[in-house]
């Protein structure tokens, strides 16, 4: 699968989303040693190239002065049944975020304590979020969170 700049009619559907072209590679062109290739092995080609080229765009706004937090416990799958609130909870290089997601909104608690900036960055859309969390006396790295939905 080869991704391609998008040209006038080109694109298709996925392609457009992640705004670049997706087009069939040399040894996929219909002709390969299983003959043609169905609609189900197209479309998932296409979506697998849509998700290379958002995980390359990613990477390439990605902050390398950051470390990235871990998400280590989510109710939904650790604790089905919990309803009305989400908890969240990411880890890593000594510090821990606690997020609860209630219908009234997002209660976040930091370990370890002190004073801490945080910056919530997401897409209402798609309802993907992650917290940026930065100490006013540089006194530790800062750290993202691991994009989830909320």
């Amino acid at each position: 699968m080869e991704l391609h700049r998008p040209r006038a009619g080109q694109p298709g559907e996925l392609g457009r989303l992640a705004g670049c072209a997706v087009r069939a590679g040399p040894g996929q062109r219909g002709q390969g040693s299983r003959g043609a290739l169905t609609m189900t092995e197209r479309v998932a080609g296409e979506q697998i190239a849509l998700l290379r080229c958002i995980g390359y765009a990613a990477f390439s706004r990605y902050d390398r002065d950051v470390d990235i937090l871990d998400l280590v416990f989510d109710s939904l799958v650790d604790a089905p049944g919990s309803e009305g609130v989400r908890r969240l909870r990411f880890a890593g290089y000594g510090v821990t975020l606690d997020v609860d997601r209630t219908e009234l909104g997002v209660e976040l608690r930091v370990l370890p304590t002190g004073p801490v900036v945080v910056e919530a960055c997401g897409d209402k859309a798609t309802r993907l979020v992650s917290f940026l969390l930065r100490w006013p006396a540089g006194t530790q790295r800062p750290v993202r969170t691991a994009w989830v939905m909320l």
